[in-house]
């Protein structure tokens, strides 16, 4: 009989993970956005901070020359925080300041209010001095303080501030608006799908049948995934049948997972679903690839797979709570880290330490033991009751970390504890597939074009045409329609053509909106994404006119669109249905009809959220030079790929490539 194979070490394993993935492109975010991501490149200083020499207190700017000994001079002026005192303080004179205001030429000190004759500026007392206004002030000292913040003393500029690989957090954000950036370039948040696998998982607060639990691990890893700084897609409770799960995989894909995680399944059971499902053959049209299946050396969590999905990296995970969330701490957080493009110090990975135990256990020898522990007052670590318990998981401090060469663990024994994370200074933002909003997409592509020569929707920029793109921007909807002609189909896409053809785009999303499915009965209306297919970089505006129209803080009842430049980009906005439809009715029972109606008229009466657009989103492509203009911008920064392709790097662009149509 054989002996069965040695366990892979957890280090090996994650040395296996981390080199599935890569850093993510990078993208100009404003700075609200770049909070929690992780800068791409340094962050030099555009400005002198200070950007000139100001007062650092209410007073008068002065010649320090002409207070050797208390003296009266005569105030020719006032300087408040945002002016500037063009003239220049001459022997003998001084200009009233307050605190933040350019020291007036010829001035070198500024001396405290309260140590002169004045004693204090009333409130609102800011009329210009009249000739006869005086001020006596005390002879200085050396010892005594300018008051002035130097041009510069904080920071030059050309001066590096934060290296790349830095975690933009709030207070570099603010640095970085005070050296005159109004964005950072960072990497791109990953985006990662959670799938909790089994027949026996429920809904969490859903009623639950015989044998059925609430899925716990899917809200477990996905929260484990916001608090390591990247977005989420939790899908819970898959039933354990390979189709079900592969079809799960497919929506994670098209919805732009850079990682997949499932939970579950990766067993050796009867129905585990992972194992069957990464045991299909390979091939040229597997799904599978690179399928890497191991006994890893560790309690719990000694089951686990990697592979990629259609070019994804996927984890499988055991479905053991602790094993599932040991499986993120090990191996999940350095891939994410990875992924943000963390360097140095600033690994992402939680916090380990040295502890001593407060009692003693067990562990297996031969596998690494990974317990849930609690801190005691004396700052000891002890075990949280049954590791194996999703409550013991939920009351720890850290992870004790036991080798696997230990048999035991004895008290008094120094013990390295992974420490949980703390959670990040800003969450990260909730990808549009999970921010609860059901939405439904038209995208127009029926125009001529003819500036181009060629069909817009076949223009390829960075390895996908400008339809793709658009469609990578719907990955989310509950169902997009494409106006445009029939050669535009895709799998799982309904195609329609404006009547009259070339009808103009408010007779083309007249059509879409026709060929979406009415609400049921009872059915809250769904709301509808309208772009047009031309805008490459649509996919990373949805978020925000999603929040803006329907988060909790929108009060615009109609929608929301892209604002740029001061002009209105209606055709990259999400709309209330029902506030589309009757727009549209109104605009078709005049003389002229749908046929040449302007967008503008369309939306002028409804109530809609103007969307500042960062980092110019809506730019479109109507000329050769914007499509070569916009391709070298998105090389830099990926989409997340269309419905039924595989997510990937940049491609190479050559002028050929830009002209190929679909």
């Amino acid at each position: 009989m054989d002996s069965p194979a040695p366990l892979r070490t957890v280090d090996e394993h994650a040395r296996r993970a981390v080199a599935l993935v890569d850093p993510l492109p990078t993208v100009e975010l404003p700075l609200d956005d770049a909070v929690g991501t992780v800068l791409a490149r340094d962050l030099v200083a555009l400005l002198d901070l200070p950007p000139f020499d100001a007062a650092a207190m209410d007073g008068y700017a002065l010649r320090r020359s002409d207070a050797a000994e208390e003296v009266t001079l005569r105030v020719i002026g006032e300087v408040a925080a945002g002016s500037a005192w063009l003239g220049a303080v001459a022997t003998g004179e001084a200009v009233r300041i307050m605190t933040g205001a350019p020291l007036p030429a010829g001035a070198d000190v500024v001396v405290p209010v309260e140590r002169t004759s004045t004693g204090s500026f009333a409130p609102g007392a800011g009329a210009g001095p009249s000739d006869t206004d005086r001020v006596t002030v005390p002879g200085l000292t050396a010892d005594d303080r300018t008051h002035v913040r130097r041009r510069g003393e904080d920071v030059t500029a050309g001066t590096v501030v934060a290296p790349a690989g830095t975690v933009v957090s709030a207070r570099l954000a603010a640095l970085a608006a005070a050296l005159g950036h109004a964005t950072l370039p960072v990497h791109r948040p990953p985006v990662v799908a959670v799938v909790s696998t089994g027949d026996e998982l429920a809904p969490a607060g859903a009623p639950l049948g015989p044998g059925r639990i609430p899925d716990s691990n899917s809200v477990l890893l996905a929260g484990a995934v916001r608090g390591a700084g990247a977005r989420a897609i939790r899908t819970g409770g898959v039933p354990d049948s390979p189709e079900a799960l592969a079809a799960a995989l497919d929506d994670a894909v098209r919805a732009g997972a850079d990682l997949l995680v499932t939970t579950g399944g990766v067993s050796v059971g009867a129905h585990d679903v992972v194992r069957a499902l990464l045991a299909v053959p390979a091939g040229d049209d597997a799904a599978a690839s690179e399928v890497d299946v191991a006994a890893v050396g560790m309690q719990p969590g000694k089951p686990q797979a990697l592979a990629r999905w259609r070019g994804v990296p996927w984890v499988a995970a055991p479905g053991n709570p602790t094993g599932a969330y040991a499986s993120f701490e090990l191996f999940v957080r350095p891939m994410l880290a990875r992924l943000r493009g963390l360097t140095g110090r600033a690994t992402g990975d939680a916090v380990d330490e040295s502890r001593v135990a407060g009692t003693g256990w067990r562990s297996p020898r031969g596998r690494q033991q990974l317990v849930p522990v609690r801190l005691d007052d004396a700052g000891r670590v002890a075990p949280v009751g049954d590791g194996h318990r999703l409550s013991a998981l939920a009351l720890a401090d850290g992870l004790a970390v036991v080798p696997a060469e230990a048999p035991e663990v004895r008290t008094g024994d120094a013990v390295r504890v992974r420490r949980f994370a703390p959670a990040p200074e800003t969450p990260a933002a909730r990808h549009p597939a999970e921010t609860g909003v059901r939405f439904d997409a038209v995208v127009l592509a029926g125009g001529r074009a003819e500036r181009l020569g060629v069909p817009k929707p076949g223009v390829t920029l960075a390895g996908r045409t400008l339809l793709d793109h658009a469609l990578a921007a719907t990955a989310a909807a509950r169902q997009t329609v494409v106006v445009g002609p029939p050669e535009l189909s895709r799998p799982g896409i309904t195609v329609v053509r404006e009547d009259p053809p070339f009808g103009g785009p408010v007779a083309g999303l007249a059509a879409g909106l026709a060929a979406l499915p009415r609400p049921e009965p009872g059915d809250s209306e769904v709301p509808v994404l309208v772009l047009a297919c031309d805008v490459p970089r649509a996919h990373a505006a949805v978020p925000l006119l999603l929040a803006a129209a329907y988060g909790p803080e929108a009060d615009a009842p109609d929608g929301a669109y892209l604002v740029r430049d001061g002009r209105p980009q209606w055709l990259v906005g999400v709309y209330a249905r029902e506030a589309l439809d009757g727009a549209l009715a109104e605009l078709a029972s005049g003389a002229d009809g749908l046929a040449g109606a302007s967008v503008r008229a369309l939306v002028a009466g409804l109530r809609c959220a103007e969307v500042p657009d960062p980092g110019a989103l809506s730019d479109d492509v109507d000329t050769w030079d914007d499509a070569a203009r916009l391709a070298a911008a998105l090389a830099s920064a990926t989409a997340p790929p269309a419905p039924g392709q595989a997510a990937r790097g940049p491609h190479p662009l050559d002028t050929d490539d830009l002209r190929r149509t679909s």
